[in-house]
This record gives structure tokens, sequence and C-alpha cells, in this order.
């Protein structure tokens, strides 16, 4: 699948880094936030909360898909 232009320049944060850094949570959120904004295919969701009481979050990534439920 060919990626639009938006989606082929986003980095997360080892990538931007030349892979001195890993990602925080607060940078995974943000890069699936960006990637699902950029895509149709796409899409952030939720599944949980972690013992310290962040979300868990999760992308769903298919074709014909109207949004991330079970549906």
């Amino acid at each position: 699948a060919q990626q639009s232009g938006s989606i082929a320049d986003l980095k997360t944060t080892a990538e931007a880094s030349g892979f001195k850094s890993t990602s925080a949570y607060e940078d995974v959120v943000k890069f699936m936030k960006a990637v699902d904004a950029a895509s149709p295919n796409i899409f952030y969701a939720t599944y949980g909360k972690t013992a310290e009481g962040r979300e868990m979050p999760l992308a769903v990534v298919g074709t014909g898909l109207k949004d991330a439920s079970a549906a």
C-alpha cells in the first residue's frame, strides 16, 4: 500500500533521534493520534487503563472501516 506524503514523513521518537532515544508514553499516544489523522485506514482507540490509570492505546488498521469499533 502506498502511503501519503504526510504519513510517510511521521517519525517515532527513536527514528527522529537516530535511535538514541526511546518513546515515552506521551510520545506513543501523540504518534498514534498523528497516524490516525494522516490515514483513513488507521484508527486510534484505547482498550482499558493501566495500574497507573493511563489509557492503553490501540490501533485498528484496515480498509473500508468507519471507525475503531468492533463492528
